[in-house]
């Protein structure tokens, strides 16, 4: 039967844990900041993707002499306009957080894997470790929400943006009653909710800048004190 120093040597030799006597901090943060990390790569994945179909969407619209008149163009161009900006900030605010995840990950790694602490200072380490991971797992969370919302308002603009596509490339002579009609309807309400649609937009990336402003002040505290705790452990 092994001793529990020497399975604990054994583990960490096979890379299952780490050579620390603060293994399970080490291996549960650092998987869970890792967890996260593929998250906050994937919600950048979802906020590029729906800038790049609004713009897909509109652009040959603007680009092209179409069905829109002058009026419509503006309200089209506006549209496409904020909601690629502000997904884009979004993806940047993003790709920010994982940034700064990315090295709070291999901060905790070196000092977990140097520092001797005591238990005060192991149990400090375990508070500020799941402060963090809460912090950017509601950032997570809340983002998410957020994106949804943004895919849901858009749902009938994007069933929109396709009439007008139809439109664009019928003939005159070919469009029925019926797709007229559709084309009237949705451009009627476009023109009555494209400004609720654009402050949407605006709201989003405001909401997603005061998330992440808590979790920046989450990573502070978690770098000053891994840093303070390096600290503590040289001059012990």
């Amino acid at each position: 039967m092994f001793s529990p120093n020497t399975l604990r040597a054994i583990l960490a030799s096979e890379g299952l844990i780490a050579a620390s006597k603060l293994d399970y901090i080490t291996v549960q943060g650092y998987k869970g900041f890792t967890d996260q990390i593929r998250q906050l790569d994937e919600l950048d994945t979802e906020a590029r993707e729906l800038a790049a179909q609004i713009d897909a969407a509109v652009r040959p619209l603007l680009d092209r002499k179409s069905v829109l008149d002058k009026k419509m163009k503006i309200i089209h161009g506006t549209i496409k306009k904020d909601y690629k900006e502000s997904l884009t900030a979004v993806g940047n605010i993003t790709i920010d957080r994982k940034t700064k995840l990315v090295e709070a990950r291999a901060t905790l790694k070196v000092t977990t894997a140097k520092a001797n602490l005591n238990q005060v200072q192991a149990d400090l380490l375990a508070a500020v470790v799941e402060k963090y991971g809460a912090e950017v797992a509601k950032f997570i969370s809340e983002t998410q929400a957020e994106l949804q919302e943004s895919k849901r308002s858009l749902r009938v603009a994007f069933k929109g943006f396709e009439i007008e596509h139809k439109a664009d490339t019928r003939a005159a002579s070919a469009r029925t009653a019926g797709f007229k009609d559709l084309l009237d309807t949705f451009q009627n309400f476009l023109t009555k909710t494209w400004k609720k649609m654009v402050g949407a937009a605006k709201s989003l990336v405001a909401n997603t800048e005061k998330s992440s402003a808590r979790v920046d002040k989450a990573h502070t505290d978690f770098i000053d004190t891994l840093d303070e705790l390096a600290r503590e452990a040289v001059n012990s």
